[in-house]
């Protein structure tokens, strides 16, 4: 009684075989399995294959039945794919595994993983053979794209000039090209698979300062994900020979975390170019010494020219010779200012201080011509502007010539006065205004018609600027001498 309880508690249900219902099944299973599954003899020749095995070949099962497994094996592979076949079907193995490239029935190779099952008889001799196969054509072609793609950037990389390292995201370099061994002098074994730390670099900074891994432009990336631009570098390479070049860097992103997986650093060489911008400096500063030495003597030839003018003014009673020689002095000074400025700013013949260079010429003509004979206040406000040499002398010679006119004619009969000069620039628009207190025009008074040498060169010099003139005579006199707004060297 206890051993039928357990019996049934062990045994709850009996396994009836239906064979038809079996081999329905089976057949069912058999053919809608994802692997292709065939019977092979032991001479090699299908029996019969399910559905996705004919498909792998591209045949139907009437088709291939009968014919031997070589017919369809590649020639690359068949002759070891026979001797497994052969040492399964001589029972020597029982299973094996292979890769196996097959031809398909439209003549183009497909790829196929092989499993191959010696099935045997009661008395343990070779029956037949279970074959089964799944198609890996697609995983090969990746593969071989993968392939292709990694040939190709790593032909990219050693055809680029430049050269190139790349990181990942612990530091470790992964990859170096030919160019970035040869600029570094050191070669690719001790380069790649290592850290930083563990390289010698021989690199300096612009200060010729030894720069630490950790300073590299490539560890500033891998620590904050952002590129470096243009980073200048001097390498002590191993031939004794300094080069110089800029690094750029660049993070490489695989996911959304602020951290790059990859860092790419690109090294340029740019020993030659910095030989040559060395040279072009030198060849400057040769220019520019030059043309010091050419203006410091221009600005003596008009020194001497203004004290032979000065001795003959001295020999002179006439009171109109005398006015004629001090308006002669002074706009040969303009210019004696004009290079004297240049001379002594060290600029060379590139730009003139406009603001210093009209206060020199206000305080010459001041000492020159104004003290001892009235009491004429000169006030200026003078913008700090920047002109080249062909503009700043008409602007000075418009100046001295308005100053000049202004102490003449201006305070006739009137024993003080003032003078204002303002020079500013405003939307790209240069302009002079001299006013003073005076007694103004004569009714009638014509620019045109009316003006004297003096006038008659502030017209000159502005049409040079490209400027216009606006006079107004009442309650004293002011000119404005504007150019148009245009933009200027």
């Amino acid at each position: 009684m206890v051993y039928d309880n357990i019996h049934k508690v062990h045994h709850p249900y009996t396994y009836t075989p239906n064979i038809e219902t079996d081999e329905s099944r089976f057949k069912v299973i058999y053919d809608t399995m994802q692997a292709g599954v065939a019977r092979v003899s032991l001479d090699f020749r299908i029996v019969h294959a399910n559905r996705m095995y004919c498909n792998i070949l591209g045949y139907t099962e009437d088709e291939i039945a009968g014919r031997s497994l070589m017919d369809f094996i590649h020639p690359d592979i068949s002759d070891d794919y026979l001797k497994m076949y052969c040492d399964l079907a001589a029972g020597h193995i029982d299973h094996f595994h292979m890769e196996k490239k097959i031809i398909h029935k439209t003549g183009e190779p497909v790829y196929g993983m092989l499993d191959a099952n010696l099935i045997r008889d009661t008395g343990g001799k070779p029956s037949f053979i279970i074959a089964t196969a799944v198609d890996i054509t697609e995983q090969k072609k990746s593969e071989q794209k993968l392939r292709e793609n990694e040939d190709l950037f790593r032909s990219l990389m050693e055809s680029c000039g430049n050269g190139l390292i790349m990181q990942e995201d612990s530091g470790r370099i992964i990859l170096c090209n030919t160019a970035a061994e040869e600029l570094l002098g050191l070669r690719k074994e001790n380069i790649q698979g290592k850290y930083p730390a563990e390289i010698d670099w021989h690199i300096r900074d612009t200060n010729g300062d030894i720069l630490p891994p950790e300073e590299f432009p490539s560890s500033y990336t891998l620590r904050t994900g952002k590129p470096v631009n243009r980073y200048l570098i001097r390498i002590e390479s191993g031939d004794d020979v300094e080069r110089w070049a800029t690094i750029n860097t660049r993070p490489v992103f695989r996911s959304s975390g602020t951290v790059p997986d990859l860092v790419v650093t690109g090294i340029t060489d740019i020993t030659e170019l910095k030989c040559v911008q060395n040279d072009l400096a030198l060849s400057l500063e040769k220019r520019n010494a030059l043309f010091r030495e050419l203006q410091h003597r221009v600005k003596n030839t008009f020194t001497c020219i203004q004290t032979l003018a000065g001795m003959e003014l001295k020999n002179t009673d006439d009171p109109e010779a005398r006015d004629l020689v001090l308006k002669l002095i002074q706009r040969i000074r303009t210019f004696s200012e004009l290079y004297g400025l240049l001379d002594n700013s060290g600029s060379g013949f590139h730009r003139i201080r406009m603001d210093l260079y009209l206060e020199e010429i206000i305080h010459s003509i001041r000492d020159a011509a104004l003290n001892g004979e009235q009491n004429i206040l000169i006030t200026t406000n003078l913008q700090e502007v920047y002109l080249d040499i062909k503009q700043a002398s008409p602007w000075g010679l418009i100046l001295n010539e308005l100053i000049t006119n202004a102490r003449k004619y201006a305070f006739r009969g009137i024993e003080a006065g003032s003078i204002s000069v303002t020079f500013a620039e405003r939307a790209n628009s240069l302009s002079l205004e001299v006013e003073d207190n005076g007694i103004g025009l004569p009714e009638g008074f014509s620019l045109e018609a009316d003006s004297g040498l003096g006038l008659t060169l502030v017209r000159i010099l502005s049409e040079q600027l490209g400027a216009g003139i606006s006079l107004s005579g009442r309650n004293g006199t002011r000119c404005v001498v504007k150019t148009r707004g245009q933009d200027r060297p």
